[in-house]
């Protein structure tokens, strides 16, 4: 259910990471701190770059279970809630359904891979996703209890429908056309 090996050239907080193998100049870790694959919190750092980034992630001190890296500043504020809950409603390739109830505005976090053409919303309205710890998804979420949506819906599926349509058109046109001229 979550990622608890990668690989890299690098090396990693000893506290956080446990080296589990070595060969040709790779090496793999074992997380022992991996987060869930879909949690609420309400603490969140900002990151400006992929160095920052790595200087924050690589803190001894970070947790990532507790605390999210996020590129920009929400300017929500977000207070601890040890009873927020969050459950999965719905989960497939293009849509992620989920229900969440909590006394405070919190950040929700989902494992999947952040990637242009996800939309968001929370009761059917537009809300941003979020690129969290450089490469999940996060959504904010208000207080209460409510619907989370994400669903895949890129612009490029649309214009290529459209290029499609199109070109579909064209053809028929020319089809009839032709057929008109041998008669």
């Amino acid at each position: 259910d979550r990622v608890e090996n990668a690989s890299t050239i690098k090396d990693f907080p000893e506290s956080r990471f446990k080296k589990t193998y070595e060969s040709n100049g790779w090496t793999v870790f074992e997380n022992l701190s991996a987060a869930p694959r879909i949690f609420l919190t309400s603490s969140y750092q900002i990151f400006s770059d992929k160095k920052d980034f790595e200087k924050k992630f690589n803190n001894p001190d970070f947790d990532p279970s507790k605390t999210l890296l996020l590129e920009k500043d929400l300017g929500i504020k977000f207070k601890e809630d040890s009873k927020a809950k969050v459950s999965v409603d719905t989960y497939g390739p293009n849509r992620v359904v989920f229900n969440t109830l909590s006394s405070e505005n919190q950040l929700l976090f989902l494992s999947d891979t952040f990637f242009p053409g996800w939309i968001g919303s929370v009761d059917g309205k537009p809300s941003e996703i979020l690129r969290a710890d450089y490469a999940f998804r996060a959504m904010a979420i208000p207080k209460g209890e409510h619907t989370i949506s994400m669903e895949y819906k890129p612009e490029s599926f649309k214009r290529g429908i459209t290029i499609s349509l199109i070109s579909l058109g064209a053809y028929f046109g020319m089809f009839i056309a032709l057929k008109k001229k041998k008669v």
